[in-house]
């Protein structure tokens, strides 16, 4: 069987390669794109990060086969430093309410990929955890720099807010 990733929400991985059909092969890994550039500091980009989080945990709910949530997120370079700890929240409270719901691990990773500067490279890491089985991350929030020369797995257990 195939592992599929599926990458949904705002568009911000421009020329990866097509995925397979969702119906054949369910979703192990879902990629959530979001866009958090433009917005004011503060609380608007917190609320807007909480807004996207709760949007991806609605849209997964119909996969059952699902181990791995990514909630890939830019925003301005200035701001990256100050949100990884509203990332890492946002990860720990989405974990939580999978296991409530689910009664069994479903990672979830906040990674903030503002300067992600290799498609390829980072498509490369999300197959790497698709194949991994759930429990590996728990919960974490990254940087693609944490990411850019380990794989996703290692970066997380090194993870602390």
């Amino acid at each position: 069987m195939t592992t599929a990733i599926s990458y949904r929400g705002d568009d911000i991985f421009s020329q990866l390669p097509p995925q397979g059909d969702e119906a054949t092969h369910p979703v192990a890994c879902l990629i959530w794109g979001a866009d958090l550039r433009g917005l004011g500091p503060g609380r608007y980009i917190r609320h807007a990060l909480h807004d996207q989080a709760s949007a991806a945990f609605s849209a997964i709910r119909t996969q059952a086969v699902l181990r791995h949530l990514i909630i890939a997120y830019r925003c301005a370079p200035q701001l990256g430093n100050r949100l990884r700890h509203t990332a890492y929240n946002e990860s720990r409270r989405l974990h939580a309410a999978f296991e409530l719901e689910r009664a069994r691990d479903v990672d979830v990773i906040m990674i903030d990929v503002t300067e992600l500067d290799d498609n390829n490279l980072a498509h490369h890491r999300f197959t790497e955890l698709a194949g991994k089985r759930a429990g590996v991350a728990g919960y974490a929030a990254i940087s693609w720099s944490d990411i850019q020369h380990q794989p996703i797995q290692t970066a997380v257990k090194q993870d602390v807010v």
